[in-house]
């Protein structure tokens, strides 16, 4: 149905993850067969029980497979913030991911 609507997706990877019951091969699976229309992702980890909104690298996604089709699309973090006038979480988590992406932190994600 897809292809033949050529839907524009966003992606969402916790939800994702939940839906699959934590599988991470079949959230990975998912994404490669969604790839031609995935136009941006809802980055935010998750123990795959419930949207728990976990920081990234603290959840149980496996986030070093899923970074190739991270790497040229945009992407949104969401995780939820202890305290929502300090977005620490959010910044470990970009923090977390350019390391994945062997960056330094100074370029633009």
């Amino acid at each position: 149905m897809l292809s033949r609507l050529n839907l524009q997706l966003a992606y969402d990877i916790s939800h994702a993850f939940i839906s699959f019951k934590g599988d991470n091969q079949l959230l990975l699976d998912q994404i490669i067969k969604l790839d031609p229309y995935i136009q941006y992702f809802h980055v935010v980890d998750s123990e795959g029980q419930k949207h728990d909104g976990l920081e990234l690298g603290t959840g149980g996604v496996v986030w070093k497979s899923i970074i190739p089709f991270l790497e040229n699309r945009p992407y949104i973090y969401e995780v939820v913030l202890k305290d929502e006038n300090n977005a620490v979480e959010m910044v470990a988590s970009h923090q977390y991911l350019l390391g994945l992406l062997g960056r330094s932190g100074q370029e633009q994600v």
